[in-house]
């Protein structure tokens, strides 16, 4: 019993120092988790103060570390077809005693000697098997007459040796077997311990890797959006200009022009998207009104989750204008419903409330809001669901982490809807209580204008006057933009780079009323070319209208004087609305 009770104590041991219950499903062999090296040493100093076995074996059986094997074993019933088959009997039923979650495994094997076995787990998942044994167990010694008739049974021809062999194994002691069992405790309390460290190194590693790899994927994102967005902004311009009564469209014709427009701006979400999922920072540019972008994400929710969850949206915020992209804020409401009718499978009702609030200096320092002080959307997002533990609250923004079972996602939800808030410059936080709901707090900087007028959501551009130098290197772009400008009542003067732009700057600075400049060229770089502009006339505005402009880049042109940022593709309105702004308040 004192065997049992110790071995007993050794497993509970395992379970408690090995519990990494994120791992549970992962694939890893033990092998992969522990120093083997160090657990070798280890084994085989206590093989020779003590005359015990030792053996840690993957699943599969494949040994990992063997120590102080009995030349019985290793001599005769191993390489022996009809011993080794016996072994093989009862490594098999020792494994399934132990798959059925048997605690641990004391067997006298087929071949006359004494083994143990305990199962190593990480978390809930069976990983591998630490054995002892090839001794007996004084009292319990199978007699010389035993092996003499094995070794006839096995046709063994050296019996002498095989006898001799016999004579080899070591007889413990009731005492002696309690002190080396309890010293085996604590080594397989250090597999467990180093099973944790190196599980989680192993984890970093991966983690490292996927972030290398999400690295390679944003530049390439960044370099295609830029491309792709020049391409789309020539498309969308030329089918604005044939929405002109000039070219004569029926009313078929025109709707087949809303049809292009509309898959452009489909795939300029689709890029904004891809950008999102491989954490690329990029400019957030757009003026959006947030009670229409949740009224529009609440209308695809109708179509998405169970009829059984009711949604209800308070547009309680004066003012709901920020900047952003709309897709992926459009993908937080989405994220977040999603999650929440899941914990609603009986049904169940979210509510989405806006308001306005102001940050001071003291009240953003304060708490877990970490915000500049300034005017702020806030949008609360609630369910009647299941809730949160407490102890899970912590880890739900993790990437890959997920309350939910692995088979219903694997955790990216809200790690995306993470990243997006603070791509937005914003704050999110979450309060839940099991039983009650679940309530996220999101807030977005105001964009601090005001919510247009129903008449200028029509997108009907806005006239003026003066000339505007175009800068871009692709030939698309000019051409369709040179046109539209002329549409909105503008002279233009188009630059094909950097260097004929400032050079037509500098001959025409009198008369050039805004500049339009693209960020990517070759020759001289956006950030050259307004940099040189605005030294020679910091009154003049300068646009910058790019496929694809990093945050950081973007936000230190603004503090240098740039006048503001437009994300190709762009509609005629939103360029003829920014222009007529930055021309009326130089």
């Amino acid at each position: 019993m004192f065997i049992e009770k110790a071995i007993k104590e050794m497993t509970r041991k395992i379970y408690n120092s090995a519990r990494i219950e994120e791992l549970e499903e992962r694939n890893y062999n033990l092998s992969e988790i522990i120093d083997i090296d160090f657990i070798t040493s280890i084994c085989e100093q206590f093989t020779k103060l003590t005359g015990f076995v030792t053996a840690l074996l993957e699943l599969d059986g494949t040994v990992i570390v063997a120590t102080g094997w009995q030349r019985i074993c290793t001599h005769y019933h191993r390489v022996n077809g009809k011993a080794l088959q016996r072994c093989t009997e009862s490594d098999i039923y020792i494994g399934s005693k132990l798959e059925s979650n048997q605690e641990y495994t004391i067997y006298s094997c087929k071949n006359g000697l004494c083994d143990a076995a305990i199962p190593v787990k990480v978390g809930e998942r069976h990983v591998g098997n630490f054995f002892t044994g090839q001794f007996f167990l004084e009292g319990d010694v199978k007699p010389r007459e035993y092996f003499v008739k094995q070794a006839a049974e096995l046709g063994i021809e050296d019996v002498e040796g095989y006898l001799k062999a016999y004579e080899m194994v070591p007889v413990f002691t009731e005492e002696k077997v309690r002190t080396a069992l309890e010293f085996l405790v604590n080594i397989v309390e250090m597999i467990g311990h180093m099973t944790r460290s190196e599980a989680e190194k192993l984890e970093l590693q991966e983690q490292l890797s996927q972030t290398q790899k999400m690295e390679a994927v944003g530049q390439l994102a960044g370099g295609i959006a830029h491309d792709f967005n020049n391409t789309l902004g020539g498309i969308i311009g030329a089918a604005q200009l044939l929405k002109k009564p000039a070219c004569g469209l029926n009313e078929k014709g025109l709707k087949y022009v809303d049809l292009i427009i509309q898959a452009v701006q489909n795939a300029d979400e689709l890029t904004g998207k891809l950008l999102t999922f491989s954490q690329k920072n990029f400019t957030i540019s757009k003026s959006l009104n947030i009670h229409n972008l949740i009224s529009d994400s609440i209308m695809i929710l109708w179509k998405t989750i169970d009829k059984k969850v009711k949604i209800h949206f308070k547009n309680l915020a004066e003012n709901p204008m920020i900047k952003g992209e709309p897709g992926m804020l459009q993908n937080i409401f989405v994220n977040l419903a999603i999650n929440s009718s899941q914990a609603m499978e009986k049904g169940g009702e979210i509510l989405i409330t806006t308001s306005n609030v102001t940050l001071s200096a003291e009240e953003s320092g304060k708490g877990k809001i970490h915000l500049k002080p300034g005017e702020y959307v806030q949008i609360d997002f609630s369910d009647t669901g299941a809730g949160i533990p407490r102890e899970t609250l912590p880890r739900i923004f993790d990437p890959f982490f997920s309350t939910r079972d692995r088979e219903k996602g694997a955790g990216l939800g809200l790690s995306a809807v993470y990243g997006t808030v603070k791509d937005h410059k914003g704050h999110i936080s979450v309060e839940s209580e099991v039983g009650k709901g679940t309530v996220f707090h999101i807030y977005l900087p105001s964009s601090g204008e005001t919510p247009l007028r129903p008449e200028e959501e029509r997108d009907e551009p806005v006239r003026g006057s003066g000339t505007i130098l175009l800068v871009d290197d692709e030939e698309m772009i000019r051409i369709t933009g040179t046109s539209l400008l002329e549409e909105m009542g503008y002279d233009v003067l188009t630059a094909q780079n950097g260097t004929e732009g400032i050079r037509l700057f500098e001959e025409n600075r009198g008369k050039i009323k805004a500049v339009v400049l693209d960020m990517i060229m070759p020759d001289i770089d956006g950030t050259e070319v307004f940099q040189r502009i605005h030294e020679a006339a910091p009154l003049c505005p300068v646009i910058i209208a790019s496929g694809f402009t990093s945050d950081k880049k973007v936000d230190a042109l603004l503090d240098k004087g740039l006048f503001a940022i437009l994300k190709k593709p762009f509609l005629t309105a939103e360029l003829s609305r920014l222009l007529n702004k930055a021309i009326t308040e130089k």
